[in-house]
């Protein structure tokens, strides 16, 4: 008797859990995603005049160090910038594109970075889509 009411409450609970969250146009969550900032969530603050702002202020979390990637260096890797899929450098290039031309900003983690644009990304990466 017990198998017969744990059993489907199991069932119920599983199936919760894997029912996709609440989402408003485009596909992105009410709140937003961890690892992508967008054109719309940018344009709703209007005290956002740099890129490097919008960071700062809606995912501040895309500039924490990670602590260090290597056992030879005890300084962590900085996040690398890519500006329309071409590396731009560090963070400080965000400081020199306006909030109001940014489509996307993605975050990528160290490990998916360094596997898709080799060694030195163990710190992540930015990619910025701007329309401009």
């Amino acid at each position: 008797m017990r198998h017969l009411i744990l059993v489907p409450l199991a069932v119920a609970t599983l199936a919760a859990g894997c029912a996709p969250r609440d989402r408003g146009a485009g596909g992105a969550s009410a709140v937003g995603m961890r690892d992508l900032l967008t054109a719309d969530e940018i344009a709703a603050r209007a005290d956002l005049s740099t890129a490097l702002d919008a960071v700062r202020r809606l995912r501040p979390e895309f500039l924490r160090h990670r602590g260090a990637t290597s056992m030879r260096t005890a300084a962590p890797d900085p996040v690398i910038v890519y500006l329309n899929g071409v590396n731009a450098g560090g963070i400080g290039i965000l400081e020199q594109i306006r909030a109001i031309d940014v489509i996307e900003i993605r975050y990528v983690n160290g490990r998916d970075a360094t596997t898709r644009y080799g060694t030195g990304h163990g710190g992540g990466v930015l990619e910025v889509r701007t329309g401009t």
